[in-house]
């Protein structure tokens, strides 16, 4: 065999183990990364992060047993509390959003609408959520109500629906 030849071969073995390599290396670390810390109530192979009970358990590092149980009731009962918090608010903001997108179609292309409803689904956590207030787009089973649009402007002096 040539010089040239063997060179070439080594170089393309070399690039093909470097890729390999590569390949499994970057899963195996990608694996390992993705994996829920130890006494998370995350579910393996990511999915939803560790809830805020678990996570402030951790922080606080409770010295037993017996501490830890005490203080999960009232983490618990926070928690239900803030995640009340939270959907109240992602009501709002769809509610919100709503009523700037019907007040403002007259304005805008429909290019410029289609820009905003990406923007409002990006901004809202992806597609139309459903589980909403009635009316305000797809409900989780996919079908839609027989209301068509978005909710109808505030009279003045409303301040819109009760969410």
């Amino acid at each position: 065999m040539r010089l040239t030849t063997k060179a070439g071969s080594l170089l393309v073995v070399t690039f093909l183990l470097g890729g390999v390599t590569g390949l499994l290396g970057g899963g195996a670390w990608r694996q390992r990364r993705d994996r829920p810390p130890p006494g998370s109530d995350a579910p393996p192979g990511g999915g939803a992060r560790t809830g805020f009970v678990e996570q402030t358990l951790r922080l606080i590092e409770p010295s037993d047993s017996v501490q830890r149980e005490a203080l999960r009731p009232m983490l618990t009962q926070v928690d239900g509390r803030n995640r009340v918090i939270v959907e109240g608010a992602r009501t709002a903001m769809l509610g919100e959003l709503d009523s700037l997108r019907t007040r403002m179609m007259p304005l805008l292309t429909a290019a410029q609408l289609d820009r905003f409803d990406d923007f409002r689904r990006h901004a809202t956590g992806g597609p139309d959520l459903g589980g909403g207030p009635p009316g305000r787009g797809p409900r989780p089973d996919g079908a839609m109500d027989d209301r068509k649009g978005p909710p109808p402007p505030p009279q003045d002096g409303e301040r819109g629906r009760p969410d």
